[in-house]
């Protein structure tokens, strides 16, 4: 069975200030497909200049699944520190649902979401190969050209799925050129930050890649970004014919 990707929801909280506050985000609601594996990228910007890691208190919760979180990744310590994480979620039967993302708490300017699910994936392994990277600071251009590197090679039959947050103040960015990328969701906030998603199949490349962080141009302050290879279900294997000995033949017709 192939690989299949449902993209369900691209969502950026919707206060241009960089205020949303210390409460969760609810996003809009979307439907995932029946025996799928759900995959929310989250990126966060903390709003109180600190310089505490907020990484580690990311949480995904909705539509009663168990979410497992994969890589992650922040530009910490500094002020305003940007977070990127993946989860992951196993479906059964798919009904309208909403996601809960939350930090426990923390003053938070900014919440972005990307979700796609997938149908036909490997339910022993769902994901392989990961890559994690930040950079605060320094980027050239615009163009502002970023990439990570996985951890293994993907095997061509299956997708890699990656996300970008960015604190910046300009709207766009472009999928990368290692491969074939074709671009989810680009989601911007007027003045605060973004975040691009993107997926790739047919690649054993270890880069992960965007070729502009920032196409619209303005400042670009961070970005931590994020990827995840999502394995195809394992093909089924041959079935062996049923062998007879001899003996039992010729005493059956015997009989």
């Amino acid at each position: 069975m192939a690989l299949s990707r449902t993209s369900l929801l691209g969502q950026i909280s919707p206060t241009p200030t960089g205020n949303f506050g210390t409460g969760n985000f609810v996003t809009n609601a979307f439907t995932p497909p029946d025996n799928s594996l759900l995959v929310v990228g989250v990126s966060i910007i903390e709003n109180n200049g600190t310089t505490t890691d907020p990484l580690s208190a990311i949480t995904v919760s909705g539509g009663g699944w168990t979410y497992t979180g994969g890589p992650g990744v922040s530009v910490s310590p500094t002020s305003y520190p940007t977070a990127t994480k993946i989860f992951t979620a196993a479906v059964g039967t798919g009904a309208s649902m909403t996601l809960t993302i939350g930090t426990g708490g923390r003053a938070i300017g900014e919440y972005a979401v990307s979700v796609v699910a997938y149908t036909g994936y490997n339910t022993g392994a769902p994901t392989g190969a990961t890559a994690t990277g930040s950079q605060n600071g320094g980027f050239s251009g615009p163009p502002s050209p970023f990439s990570i590197t996985l951890s293994a090679a993907p095997a061509s039959t299956n997708e890699v799925f990656a996300v970008a947050g960015m604190d910046k103040s300009a709207a766009g960015a472009t999928p990368g050129t290692a491969g074939t990328w074709t671009e989810v969701d680009d989601l911007t906030n007027t003045d605060w930050g973004g975040l691009e998603s993107e997926v790739r199949t047919g690649s054993t490349s270890t880069t992960v890649d965007w070729a502009d962080l920032r196409s619209g141009g303005g400042a670009l302050f961070n970005v931590a970004a994020v990827a995840v290879e999502v394995k195809v279900a394992a093909a089924a294997g041959p079935v062996l014919p049923v062998v007879v000995p001899t003996a039992a033949v010729t005493r059956a017709a015997n009989w």
